[in-house]
């Protein structure tokens, strides 16, 4: 009776199996393992049935049928073989294709796991690829303009004024002078040629150019507006770097930092400068200016370094930058 339960228990937990099973149908695994759940119903029926008749049998004698008074021996002498025993038979057989059942219904729920994780993977493949497509089509398309609108649909143009014929004039006629000089038509009496002409579109301010902005910048250097004249070097840096007016915009940057006091970056952008044309304009004004900078950090030993760089490449230097080099060598390099 206990080992019946057990089997009853296992039973009505795999009930919920077809409903796994149904994700994926149409496989033969499904469909063998649906047939030996049927099978495996049917059984578990045939023993609910035997144990409701042995319960009613019970009931009637009053007492268990495990502990029921013993059958008489019959002529034979060996007692009857227990009604009980082809369903004890079937226990370890249920126990094993539960088992079994078990382990189909796990490998077929992984089987149905990857299945949908790959179609979500293609359809997330399939609505990126689409989206690529859309935004490539749209992204070159454009209304262009019509160049054979009429000029009266012009911003700010006057609309014309609708042709009437001359007081006396006659009826007109598709070609009738009518007494003014001009072809008259049906429509009107102006010729085409007195109909007002649109206003041309006003032109769009051109935009500054790297050499106008580099203006700006020096200039705003020259007022100590630091921060402004780094904005402008900036922005011909990120448009012009590789051109002369590169060149001067680093300068400017480097000049324009050491003016506000950001003595590590100007020493960065002063070697910029120097780095970009060794034997350039501002090549004698940017090592001096790194110099500064390092000597500023308190960095004597490198700011003597780039000193000592500027004198060996310039032996002459520039008449205007000996009393600093000699000021500043002095403080970085001792006497």
């Amino acid at each position: 009776m206990k080992y019946l339960r057990i089997a009853l228990f296992l039973a009505s937990l795999l009930a919920v199996a077809p409903a796994v099973a149904q994700d994926d149908v149409s496989t033969p695994d499904a469909i063998a393992l649906r047939n030996q759940i049927l099978q495996l119903q049917a059984q578990v029926n045939a023993l609910q049935a035997a144990q409701n008749a042995n319960q009613n049998g019970d009931q009637g004698s009053g007492a268990p049928s495990s502990l029921a008074a013993p059958v008489p021996l019959s002529g034979s002498g060996a007692p009857p073989a227990p009604a009980s025993t082809p369903n004890s038979d079937l226990l370890p057989e249920l126990v094993t294709r539960i088992s079994t059942l078990e382990d189909q219904v796990r490998s077929l729920t992984g089987q149905v796991q990857d299945l949908t994780n790959q179609l979500q993977q293609q359809n997330q493949s399939f609505t990126k690829q689409i989206g690529d497509i859309n935004f490539q089509l749209q992204g070159g398309t454009g209304a262009a303009p019509n160049s054979n609108a009429p000029a009266a649909a012009a911003p700010g143009a006057a609309s014309p004024a609708p042709a009437t014929a001359p007081p006396n004039a006659g009826a007109p006629t598709s070609l009738n002078t009518a007494g003014s000089g001009f072809p008259v038509g049906t429509l009107g009496t102006l010729p085409a040629d007195q109909a007002q002409p649109a206003p041309a579109p006003a032109a769009a301010p051109a935009a500054p150019t790297a050499q106008d902005t580099l203006q700006d910048g020096i200039d705003a250097l020259s007022q100590k507006h630091y921060s402004v004249a780094a904005k402008d070097a900036r922005l011909v840096l990120a448009t012009d770097s590789a051109s002369p007016a590169g060149y001067d915009a680093q300068f400017l940057l480097a000049r324009a930092l050491a003016g506000r006091g950001d003595w590590e970056h100007a020493a960065v952008a002063y070697d910029d400068t120097y780095t970009r044309a060794r034997y350039g304009s501002h090549s004698q004004d940017a090592q001096l200016g790194e110099a500064r900078a390092l000597l500023a950090l308190g960095d004597n030993g490198a700011a003597c370094g780039a000193l000592n760089r500027l004198t060996k490449q310039y032996a002459t230097p520039r008449a205007d930058l000996r009393p600093e080099i000699a000021r500043v060598h002095a403080r970085a390099c001792g006497a």
